[in-house]
């Protein structure tokens, strides 16, 4: 009730002005108690019929029944020496108001969150040793105070179905399954399909672990598993390979002409970008490591998205004659396109699986540049180009030019915070992270043909491969680091080398150099994604 809750905060502003007038000391103790229990007396009746409603949770009940009895006035036959001191007084005051304050927040109670939880536990939606992420339980229930959701894990800690570790992280209560029979079926199920022919060798050890998102030693014992049954020979000091006559019906390798269809069938209303790519990457392998337990929903999605990029990634590189990607792309196929697990934690480690098939398909194709959104753009369709709204307009025709953004601010007459927020929005609009260097940025405007470049004024000077190489690499990359990759140099190289390039250049600062180079229309900044080979249109996280 609104009005309920404006005189609970008006009672606890009271007691916060009470509490900084008390003496505390001599005579005047009994009187400063008297005034603490006089302000919280009255909220007594409301806090018993918060207990009375938590009925369902024995922790939130045990919780009020210590909130009440902290803010009671003690009988009066107590003895002066068991009289709570001071600071117990206001201490309870002050946790009953909170409680109370916090009690009329709206959302599901202790109980409730407690009861989805264990159902969702007994579904197996949180597989064991899971983690129970308070984000995960507030993105399914709704916003809710987090002592609500703590009573709820401690409710499921005594049933046996939760664990709380000393740090206050709650997993699921359970026997985490042995990984290696998991890996061992897999590896059986990727031999029958084809991916792995008999006498072909396996990946080392190390290796074949970071494929399949697990550990060495569970890869190591999995392998012995396997050769104990005939399907894999591993020699003393060499690699495995599989066996002449392994004991499993073989299939044909998969056609990955057909698994592309397929594939692209199951996803063809996506359009993923680089970013996005590794993003989803980065994540299924992070819930596996750590052992999360997301929504089944966001698992759902972002195999899909997986599942989209292994399709591009397949029908680009069908006709390889590597054999190592022509390896790498089998096994991305047969993963891609498996039945889906019914159980939620073979459905992480599937997708987790998957992720590594797209990131080691990016390494193989180009293991020079660095895996970056900008290395891995030029693989996928081009995203629709965004229209920029008339502010925007302005001040990206001003960024090009090689104006600051102080300077920008002050020529259309902004705030300052409001031109970083619109040079944040043509980030976005032009596909690139948040925080990426001016350069990259006035590049994939450029690119896109949301500006135009304006006139150099002069011809384009002769500039060496190497200097072209870094010309691309400013135009692709932000970090130092990858711009040192993508050109070939060392780190400690670039910004000598940067400097010796805006001198040839006649520019003072990279934007600049980036404007002109479009405005000679140089093919190292023309070129069309996938034509050159480090010709990419969209940069990589980085800070200015």
């Amino acid at each position: 009730m609104p009005d309920q809750l404006t005189r609970l905060r008006h009672t606890r502003g009271t007691l916060h002005r009470a509490i900084a007038q008390l003496d505390g000391t001599g005579e005047a103790l009994d009187r400063d108690r008297e005034r603490v229990w006089a302000v919280v007396e009255q909220w007594l009746p409301l806090a018993q019929q918060r207990m009375r409603e938590a009925a369902g949770s024995n922790r939130d009940q045990d919780r009020w029944q210590g909130l009440i009895r902290a803010a009671t006035r003690p009988d009066t036959a107590t003895a002066p020496a068991a009289q709570p001191t001071l600071l117990t007084v206001c201490n309870g005051a002050r946790g009953l108001l909170r409680a109370l304050l916090e009690a009329e927040h709206p959302g599901l109670t202790a109980a409730e969150v407690a009861d989805r939880l264990r159902r969702a536990i007994r579904a197996r939606d949180y597989p064991p040793g899971g983690r129970l992420s308070r984000a995960r339980i507030i993105a399914g229930m709704g916003d809710l105070p987090h002592d609500r959701i703590d009573l709820a894990l401690q409710d499921l800690q005594d049933e046996g179905l939760v664990a709380i570790g000393a740090s206050g992280k709650a997993r699921v209560a359970g026997t985490v399954p042995d990984p290696t029979d998991r890996v061992a079926a897999w590896l059986r199920f990727l031999i029958q399909s084809g991916v792995y022919p008999p006498h072909s060798t396996l990946q080392p050890a190390k290796a074949l672990a970071q494929s399949l998102a697990t550990s060495a030693p569970i890869m190591n014992r999995a392998l012995r598993s396997l050769a104990d049954q005939k399907i894999v020979v591993r020699p003393s000091a060499q690699a495995a390979h599989i066996h002449p006559e392994p004991p499993l019906p073989l299939a044909e390798p998969p056609e990955l002409g057909v698994a592309a269809r397929q594939l692209h069938h199951r996803a063809d209303d996506l359009t993923p970008t680089g970013t996005q790519v590794l993003d989803a990457c980065d994540r299924a392998r992070a819930w596996w490591i750590t052992r999360q337990a997301p929504a089944p929903e966001a698992v759902a999605c972002c195999s899909r998205l997986l599942t989209r990029a292994a399709a591009i990634l397949i029908s680009r590189h069908a006709d390889t004659s590597d054999a190592h990607l022509l390896t790498l792309l089998r096994r991305t196929a047969v993963t891609a396109l498996a039945a889906w697990p019914a159980d939620s934690a073979e459905r992480i480690w599937r997708t987790a699986c998957l992720a590594t098939c797209v990131r080691d398909i990016h390494r193989a194709v180009d293991a020079a540049t660095p895996l970056r959104p900008a290395a891995v753009q030029r693989c996928y369709p081009s995203q629709p180009t965004v229209a920029l709204t008339p502010t925007e307009q302005s001040i990206a025709d001003l960024l090009v030019r090689g104006v600051p953004s102080p300077e920008i601010a002050r020529r259309t007459a902004l705030p300052y915070a409001e031109v970083r927020r619109h040079l944040e929005s043509l980030r976005t609009k032009s596909g690139n992270r948040p925080g990426c260097g001016w350069a990259a940025l006035v590049h994939s405007l450029l690119t896109a043909g949301q500006v135009d470049a304006p006139d150099a004024g002069r011809p384009a000077p002769n500039f060496t491969p190497e200097q072209m190489r870094l010309l691309r690499a400013h135009a692709t990359y932000s970090k130092i680091n990858d711009i040192a990759a993508a050109a070939g140099i060392v780190t400690s190289a670039v910004r000598p080398r940067t400097r010796e390039l805006l001198s040839v250049a006649g520019v003072t600062d990279t934007t600049q150099l980036i404007a002109a180079a479009h405005s000679w229309k140089l093919p190292c900044v023309t070129e069309q994604p996938g034509t050159g080979p480090n010709t990419l249109p969209v940069s990589s996280g980085g800070h200015l």
